[in-house]
């Protein structure tokens, strides 16, 4: 591979984006060089699945949720990293750790980040976004426990779904009058006392 701080391609972001295009480097470039630079501690996977088909499908497993990452020799990971500098002109990325990256072309597939609410760390208070929050939130759930979902939004619906699905007791905080208004138009209005079966809600 040559200089192992100089690779063909460098993605920015370890998500279904950065997996996705691993797929398709691989495809079209099979001995192109990818360096995989992410935030998170995972190879890059299907980020839908964590509020859903690992919650309802028993077949479907961690596994299975990996996008891009079937040990191709030509890829490598960076994990728990942040960028810290972009130099177009000369086509190099200087990260947390201090080392530069040499790259011949530049994914960023950052993402977003969720909303979060201002107070006192606790390790039962958790933004769900990545699959350590998945792994976290399946501990803290079953048994006839009681989660807290602070969102309406699909995140938030698809998770109280799923948990409620699984013998978890779910009440849900959100500051619209009803589930429905923040996603669909009034002509797609759910009956939400049938979509929300064994929720507790409050306005």
């Amino acid at each position: 591979m040559g200089d192992a701080r100089s690779y063909k391609y460098v993605i920015v972001g370890g998500g279904m984006v950065a997996g996705y295009a691993i797929k398709g480097i691989c495809q079209k470039d099979p001995s192109g060089s990818i360096l995989v630079i992410s935030k998170e501690a995972d190879v890059t996977y299907e980020r839908p699945a964590l509020t859903k088909k690992l919650w309802l499908d028993n077949e479907f497993t961690e596994e299975d949720i990996k996008i891009g990452a079937e040990n191709h020799p030509n890829v490598t990971f960076k994990f728990n990293t942040t960028v810290n500098k972009i130099n177009r002109q000369y086509k190099t990325i200087m990260l947390t750790d201090n080392p530069t990256i040499h790259y011949e072309q530049l994914l960023l597939a950052t993402g977003s980040e969720p909303r979060s609410i201002k107070g006192p760390a606790d390790p039962h208070v958790l933004v769900f976004r990545k699959w350590s929050d998945y792994r976290k939130l399946r501990k803290f759930s079953g048994e006839n426990k009681h989660v807290v979902i602070i969102g309406g939004g699909y995140v938030g619906t698809e998770l109280a779904s799923s948990l409620t699905q699984n013998n978890t007791k779910v009440t849900m905080i959100f500051p619209k009058k009803s589930l429905e208004r923040v996603s669909f138009p009034k002509t797609l209005e759910l009956n939400t006392k049938q979509l929300l079966r064994k929720m507790v809600l409050k306005f």
